[in-house]
């Protein structure tokens, strides 16, 4: 009989399943793990690739006002559409703070089946 295809993408952040391999993901987890390692990998901190990252930590501990949200909205998303662009389209990014956390929320679609995800990655030190 014919059976189902699934397409199965390596662990992002790589790690090790229970069974000693590598682990495995479907696209919408996968993807999911591009966009967090995008967000939370500093700038700088990639030897091979010094320009890749968000840098999201930078805004922990900045004041939640107008000006510094907007600013964090806009870096998010200019380091999302140029590291992933070609993986997914952003429809929404939305910056918080909660105590020692920031707290970005996104919209985005998945490339080409245009399937519609929301996450939200936490940065700072109550983040797990």
């Amino acid at each position: 009989g014919d059976r189902a295809i699934t397409a199965m993408f390596l662990a992002c952040p790589y790690r090790i399943d229970l069974a000693g391999r590598t682990a495995t993901v479907d696209l919408p987890a996968y993807v999911a793990g591009l966009v967090a390692t995008t967000l939370l990998t500093a700038q700088g901190e990639r030897v091979n690739r010094p320009t890749f990252g968000a840098s999201m930590q930078q805004f922990v501990f900045a004041p939640a006002d107008g000006q510094i949200v907007s600013t964090a909205q806009t870096m998010l998303h200019t380091a999302l559409v140029q590291w992933l662009g070609d993986i997914i389209r952003v429809e929404s990014l939305t910056v918080g703070a909660d105590g020692d956390e920031l707290i970005v929320q996104l919209t985005y679609a998945i490339h080409p089946s245009q399937e519609m995800m929301t996450q939200v990655v936490r940065s700072g030190m109550g983040a797990a």
